[in-house]
C-alpha cells in the first residue's frame, strides 16, 4: 500500500490495541503528550462517532414507540377496570355495608389493575428475554445481504438498564391506568339505583 501511495517513510494512521484494564482516555491522553499537537489521537467511538449516535437515538426512537403503543393498549386495563366496576357494584355496596371504607376498596380495584399491568410486563420480558436468547446462542434472524460479513445473525444484547427501565415504564403506565376508573367509581355508584 505504501509503494502505491508512494508513501515513502510518512504513515498517515497507526492502530493501537489497549489491553484490558487500562483506560481509553488515559491511554488516549498520554499518547496525545507524547505525540505533540500535530497528531489527532481518537478511540474507535470517536472515530465512528456519527454511526455510534445513530444507534443510540434509534435505541430510544423505538422505546419511545413502544411506550406510545402501551399506552394505546393501556386503555384495554381502563376498559376492563370500568366493566368489572360496573359489574361489581352490587358487591361493593354489600362491602361498604359491611363497614368497608372507600380507600380499602379502592385498593382492590387499584390492586387488580397493577395485577394485570405487572402480569403483561413480567411475561413481556420473560417472552423478550427467552427470544434474546434464542438469538444470541443460535441466530435465529439472520443478516440476508450479499457480500461477506463478520457475523451471519443480528447480534443482540440483554442489558440489565433495559430491563429495569422497560418494567418500570409498565408498571407507571399501569398504575395510570388502573387510577383512571377509580376516580369515576364512586359517581356511577351515586347515580345507580338501590
Amino acid at each position: 500500500m505504501r509503494r502505491l501511495l508512494e508513501y515513502d517513510d510518512e504513515v498517515s494512521s497507526i492502530m493501537i490495541d489497549v489491553e484490558e484494564g487500562f483506560r481509553l482516555s488515559t491511554v488516549q491522553r498520554r499518547i496525545s503528550e507524547i505525540a505533540g499537537p500535530g497528531f489527532v489521537i481518537r478511540t474507535r467511538m470517536q472515530q465512528q462517532e456519527f454511526l455510534y449516535k445513530v444507534m443510540r437515538s434509534e435505541k430510544w426512537a423505538i422505546f419511545f414507540i413502544l411506550t406510545f403503543i402501551l399506552m394505546i393498549a393501556a386503555f384495554n386495563i381502563v376498559g376492563s377496570l370500568t366493566m368489572l366496576v360496573l359489574e361489581k357494584r352490587k358487591d361493593i355496596s354489600v362491602l361498604r355495608s359491611m363497614g368497608a371504607s372507600r380507600k380499602l376498596i379502592e385498593r382492590i380495584f387499584l390492586l387488580e389493575g397493577v395485577l394485570i399491568s405487572m402480569g403483561g410486563a413480567l411475561g413481556g420480558i420473560l417472552l423478550g428475554g427467552l427470544v434474546s436468547w434464542l438469538q444470541m446462542r443460535y441466530g435465529i434472524i439472520g443478516i440476508q445481504a450479499e457480500g461477506s460479513f463478520i457475523i451471519d445473525a443480528y447480534p443482540v444484547v440483554v442489558k440489565t438498564f433495559d430491563l429495569v427501565l422497560v418494567a418500570f415504564t409498565v408498571f407507571s403506565i399501569g398504575l395510570l391506568a388502573s387510577l383512571l376508573p377509580l376516580t369515576n367509581m364512586w359517581k356511577s355508584m351515586d347515580k345507580a339505583p338501590g
